[in-house]
């Protein structure tokens, strides 16, 4: 199980982190709208729990150029949000 830090506070992942699908918007480049470099911003989550075994999910905003396929070259450190559940 990975462990995470965010703001302080410690985070044990539970699920591998996936694509949410969500449209971004908000100055963020979707894919449908790439640019001729084919850079685009897409989220992905994964859930967790704290130390008290609260649940929660882990969002990340990433940035793809040339439609990447390992999703292991990302870093994850630089987490967007996280929401208890």
């Amino acid at each position: 199980m990975t462990t995470i830090e965010f703001r302080g506070k410690s985070y044990a992942l539970t699920t591998d982190a996936d694509f949410t699908g969500r449209l971004l918007g908000g100055g963020y480049t979707d894919y449908h709208e790439a640019n001729e470099d084919g850079t685009y911003d897409f989220e992905m989550s994964a859930q967790a729990t704290d130390e008290e075994g609260i649940e929660y999910t882990v969002y990340w905003i990433l940035e793809c150029t040339d439609h990447e396929q390992d999703l292991d070259i990302y870093d994850y450190d630089n987490i967007d949000r996280i929401e208890e559940n």
